[in-house]
Order: C-alpha cells, then structure tokens, then sequence
C-alpha cells in the first residue's frame, strides 16, 4: 500500500517539474530569464572522485548552446565532447534538471582521458544560474566509468557570453597555430610529401578526430594533431597528392579552410603536392586568400605592408618552388564591422639551421608568433613571423632538435609546459636499409 500511494506522488512532481509552477495565489511563477539565452563558451573542470575530496580532474574548453522558453531551458553541448542535450526548468535566472531514474541520466559519448580511452559520462543533475549580464555557471553531477571503475563526477563551467554571429567559443584564430591556449596530444600520423603518386583527396570529418588543430610541416609526414578538447571545432582535414594540385587548393580556399602546410607547388598540374588545412564545421567566418606562386619574398613582403588590406593577411604557409621563390597561402577575415581592417605586422627571417633556435627566439621575443615556416634546402630554413600592430610583448620559444622521423615525446612535453608547436621543419634522408631518416625541429611558442 505505501508503495502505491507513492507512485502519485512521484508523477506529480515529474509533471510539476515540467511546466510552471503554481503560487499560492493561482498564478504561475514567472518564467526563466531570457539573459540565459545564447552560446556560453569557458573552460569547463571536472573533478572526479568524492564531493569536497576529489581525487582527479580534467579540464576542457567548451561552448554550451542555451536557448528559453518560458520555464523551460534547453542546453545544448554539455558533454566533455561536445554533444548531449538537457532541458532544464525553473524561474528567474536559475535552472534544473534532476532524472528520476538512471535511465533518465545524460549519456554522454565515450572520450579518451590520459591513458584511459574510454571513458563516459553520465550526467544525473545540470544546474545553469545566470550570475552576470554576461555569465553563467553550470554545474552538472554524476559518475564517470572507464578503465574497469567507476567514480563520481562534479563538472563546473563558469562561461561567458559569445558575440552574436561568433562561432568560435572560446576565441579562437588558428593562424596563429593555438598559442595562448592550453592543449594536449589527441593523434598523430599523416603522410603526405611530393612523392608521386594518385590524384587523391582526403576530408577527415568527426568529433575527436581533428579537435582543434595541428601541429603541420612541409614534407613526408605531417604529424600530430592536438586539441585542448573532444570538441571538433575545425573539423576538417585536406590531404591532396598528385595530379590536380591546383584543382585541390581552389577546392580547399573555396570550403573556407586554413591551410597550415604545402609541399610541392600547388600550381603546377602534373606536380605532386601536399595541402593540409582544417576548417570548421559550420563554415566560420568568411576568410579572404592571398595566393601566388613563385614569388620573391621582397614581393611578400610587399604585398603584407603596403596597403591596409595587405596588413590584415596572416601568411600561414609557403614553399619554395625556386631558388628564392615561393608559393605562399596568406588569409584574412577581412573587412571588420567598421570598415577597416586587422593589422598586423609580419618578418621573414632565413636562417641557417645552427641559427634556428636563435632567430625563432628573436622573433618570439619581439611578439611575433611564428606563423608559417619552410626548408629552403641545407643548410637554410624560413620562419615567418606575424602580430598584432603594437603588440611587443614577447613570447617565451623553445627549440628541440632529434635525429628521428617521431618527436611525439618532445611535442608532449612542450604542451606540458604550455608551449605550443608552431613549427615543424625535417630534413629527411635515406637510411643504408633503405628506410627513411630526418633530421627534425620543432619550434614551440607560449
């Protein structure tokens, strides 16, 4: 008997919690603030483990889509990778969900944490309270399983409200390769080159498989990608070799993308070329291309300096075609809101290759992140270096040196240090087996 009177009681506040509410007066509470409205990007933490002892954690960037209706609120993105969906209810500035049963927990896609590579997350409560005109905190409780335990799981994110039209939560311009932001290893792997081969064009699409960018060098490989989360925010990936270059970076300048590396000279017809960029999944903002080929780099120089439209491209990549000509992909956003444009001032140095660590210092030291980068042939590499007009404050650099094709330990403990590659430079040679050797530089800037 008191199993059956409860059963009314339960589906009463099930119905309760999803419509308004009544006041003692016959009315109904007024509806949720529509400040919740809009997209909340922040670094969001999850601690893992007992609440007030927690015994881990694990940080992600994210963004989190709210949208209100009357006293109901639903959110958009609040799993660690981007996906999951929870309608809150309540009044005035705050919100909740609570499932009545675990079925009714958030399931959230599996991700892969430190060494564990599946782990999941199951949300049983999300609270969104608006604490500003332009902030909100969420917080969402319930376990996370993976590695044979389970555990339970507190994640927090204090965000902050996105301009209208921006689909980049947190900022994000990868022209300038992520410095600023905290990342970590996701992958790695890609081959590419100007070895002849098949006119072939690849587009890698998928949350967790190009999260937020990539650590990109000319050559036969390109390796590592890496992201400060499961989030797929540039999504993209193209990988053209052999044949129909210049069709592959119209294609690619035409999707919007921003192409990180060249091997080869896209221009030529019957060449076989490299062209690795990523773009986001909705498009972004509309880039604008600057693009020639075989060019001196006094033309470059040129065309980035004179006029306020030129001040506004980021070279992001280039390769030399010729001795003392380049190919080069330089992108802007554009005209801004008010008519003018970015500005940014951009230096070119050639170093030789027992002065790279010197010359990525001093470009680092004088502000410039180190954009693009290219091997003009032993012993002499290029560094471009782009930044803001007026922005002097220098950049800690650091430079690693292998013998090795692989520099994943050196990468990882750049970004355990919070530095962030910008450039990747290999000298490859054949092996006395017949295999494949390099020498290799890896630039990291923070």
């Amino acid at each position: 008997m008191q199993r059956t009177k409860l059963l009314p009681v339960a589906l009463v506040a099930l119905g309760t919690a999803c419509s308004s509410s009544p006041v003692a007066d016959g009315g109904t509470l007024p509806p949720l603030s529509v400040g919740l409205d809009g997209t909340w990007g922040g670094r969001a933490i999850a601690l893992f483990g007992p609440s007030g002892a927690p015994t881990g954690s694990y940080a992600y960037d994210t963004a989190l889509l709210v949208t209100v209706s009357g006293t109901t609120a639903s959110l958009s993105g609040v799993c660690p990778d981007g996906t999951g969906a929870v309608t809150v209810t309540g009044s005035g500035t705050t919100g909740s969900f609570s499932a009545l049963f675990p079925s009714n927990n958030v399931q959230c896609p599996a991700i892969v944490i430190a060494d564990c590579q599946t782990v999941v997350f199951a949300y049983r409560s999300v609270q969104a309270t608006l604490t500003g005109p332009s902030s909100l905190t969420v917080t969402a409780t319930g376990s996370a399983s993976g590695c044979g335990t389970t555990v339970g799981v507190t994640t927090t994110l204090d965000g902050v409200l996105a301009a209208a039209g921006d689909s980049q939560v947190p900022p994000w311009d990868l022209r300038f390769k992520g410095v600023g932001q905290s990342l970590v290893l996701r992958g790695g792997g890609i081959g590419g080159g100007t070895t002849p081969g098949p006119s072939e064009i690849f587009t890698w699409t998928g949350r967790g498989l190009i999260p937020w960018g990539l650590i990109a060098g000319g050559g036969f490989f390109v390796d590592f990608l890496y992201g400060a989360s499961q989030t797929a925010v540039y999504q993209d990936m193209l990988w053209a070799l052999g044949g129909r270059c210049p069709d592959y970076l119209s294609q690619a300048l035409a999707a919007n993308t921003v192409i990180l590396a060249l091997d080869g000279d896209p221009y030529q017809e019957n060449a076989a070329c490299t062209i690795l960029g990523v773009g986001q999944p909705d498009g972004g903002p509309a880039l604008q291309y600057l693009t020639e080929d075989a060019v001196p780099l006094s033309h470059l120089l040129d065309t980035l300096t004179t006029s306020p439209q030129g001040r506004s491209f980021v070279v992001t990549a280039l390769f030399q075609v010729d001795a003392g000509l380049y190919t080069y992909v330089a992108e802007s956003v554009g005209p801004l809101s008010d008519g003018g444009y970015e500005a940014f001032d951009t230096v070119i140095q050639t170093p030789l290759v027992t002065d790279l660590a010197a010359a990525a210092e001093d470009i680092a030291d004088a502000g410039y992140v180190i954009t693009a980068s290219a091997w003009q042939g032993e012993p002499t590499y290029l560094l471009v270096g782009t930044r803001p007009v007026g922005a002097t404050a220098a950049h800690a650099t650091r430079t690693v040196m292998t013998d090795d094709l692989t520099y994943g330990g050196d990468a990882q403990a750049m970004l355990d240090d919070g530095y962030v590659p910008v450039s990747l430079l290999q000298d490859y040679y054949a092996l006395p087996d017949g295999g494949l050797g390099a020498d290799t530089w890896l630039i990291g800037e923070k």
